[in-house]
């Protein structure tokens, strides 16, 4: 009986899919997005708070669904600075 090799890599599941993680920042927010084609999930964070998160189709998907919530929280905070005042 052979042991399989080692590749030194990471390895890939064996139907072929890996795991897509992307990480960036849009204005004070940190966005993740993480999964597989078809079934992804876009977080929105800002000082390590989960504010918002949402399934999507595609890394695409999710910059585009991930840039919208963030201007809706900003949008929503200044609104809600102004009828504070």
């Amino acid at each position: 009986m052979t042991e399989p090799k080692d590749s030194g890599g990471d390895s890939v599941p064996s139907n072929g899919c890996s795991e897509l993680r992307l990480l960036w920042l849009e204005g004070p927010f940190q966005l993740e997005c993480v999964g597989r084609t078809g079934a992804m999930r876009v977080s929105i964070f800002e000082g390590g708070v989960l504010l918002a998160e949402e399934q999507v189709t595609s890394a695409e998907a999710a910059y585009r669904r991930g840039r919208e919530l963030c201007a809706t929280l900003i949008h929503d905070r200044r609104q809600y600075g102004k009828d504070s005042a």
